[in-house]
């Protein structure tokens, strides 16, 4: 069996927009463990869409069921600005993720540190 080469995460800036907090510091100590220069926590697509206008991620992970909606708008807002992004769902159902969003690399929860380094690798492929 043959070992994944390493993600390289250095001097790379991660959004993570997820709304409940422990999951959040999971994936931040995560990706600081994996060598992210940077990682920011936001708890909503507003907070994230702002964030935006002041710095770009080199990539983001989704919560994509934020509160009652989905995370849809700002994942529209990536793509258009060729960021890419996974999202991370409690549902066992990909099926409610809307169809054009189906490529995007998918952790479930409970997270872990593989299934979140399969996806950064996923995602980082398509750049």
């Amino acid at each position: 069996m043959s070992v994944p080469p390493p993600i390289d995460l250095a001097e790379r800036f991660l959004l993570v927009v997820e709304d409940q907090f422990l999951i959040a510091k999971d994936l931040e100590e995560m990706l600081l463990t994996l060598g992210a220069r940077k990682v920011k926590l936001e708890m909503n697509i507003g907070a994230a869409l702002i964030s935006l206008q002041d710095e770009q991620p080199d990539i983001a992970l989704l919560d994509y069921k934020l509160g009652a909606g989905t995370v849809e708008p700002l994942a529209d807002a990536l793509q258009a600005r060729n960021i890419p992004f996974i999202f991370i769902t409690g549902y066992n159902d990909s099926q409610a993720i809307t169809a054009r969003f189906r490529n995007v690399p998918l952790v479930r929860k409970p997270i872990d540190f593989d299934s979140v380094s399969a996806a950064l690798r996923a995602a980082l492929a398509g750049v």
